[in-house]
């Protein structure tokens, strides 16, 4: 079993899966104990080029056309990327591509989209640290989205430090479900 995903798993559950209307954990194997879906790309060191692109097409391909958004979470990261269905339908249609499995997905897609005239939003909120890097005074005129890196952290509870939406959101939320139940 892969460490990263042993270790990631307990802390989506612990954190944002509630949230998550459809999710699934990739891999470079199935293994129906967390389960995984085996994407067919090896796993790399560095860049993620490969199974990104992979995992776009496992979007585009087998989830329902009423899910309108791919939200990419890394084993480290909270939240990680932010896609709508039909950027990944333009992308996956254009013959942009990882020039290799290890590539840099953030460069090649931000290469893409720029070139398919696809506009990417950039947000200083998606942060590529952890909380503690950060000075307080910087962080405190924010709503961050997300953190990276959860070595010497406790990543749940940055999450509910940071992330978590207030209780009234989540009241709110709660009864937009029970309404859609109804409905």
């Amino acid at each position: 079993m892969v460490p990263s995903l042993v270790f990631s798993v307990p802390i989506v559950k612990q954190t944002w899966a509630g949230q998550a209307g459809h999710l699934e954990y990739y891999s470079d194997y199935a293994d129906s104990s967390i389960p995984t879906v085996d994407l067919g790309i090896p796993n790399t060191d560095r860049g993620h080029c490969g199974k990104t692109f992979a995992i776009l097409e496992r979007f585009l391909n087998h989830t329902h056309d009423k899910i309108p958004w791919l939200v990419i979470v890394d084993d480290d990261t909270l939240i990680r990327m932010v896609f709508s269905r039909e950027a990944i339908r333009r992308l996956l249609a254009s013959k942009c591509r990882c020039y290799s499995n290890d590539a840099p997905d953030d460069m090649v897609l931000g290469m893409c989209f720029s070139g398919l005239g696809i506009p990417v939003t950039h947000s200083p909120l998606f942060h590529q640290a952890r909380p503690v890097d950060y000075p307080k005074d910087y962080l405190s005129h924010q709503v961050p989205v997300s953190f990276h890196k959860h070595w010497n952290i406790d990543p749940v509870k940055v999450y509910f430090t940071w992330l978590a939406p207030a209780e009234e959101d989540r009241a709110r939320q709660q009864s937009r479900r029970g309404l859609k139940e109804e409905l």
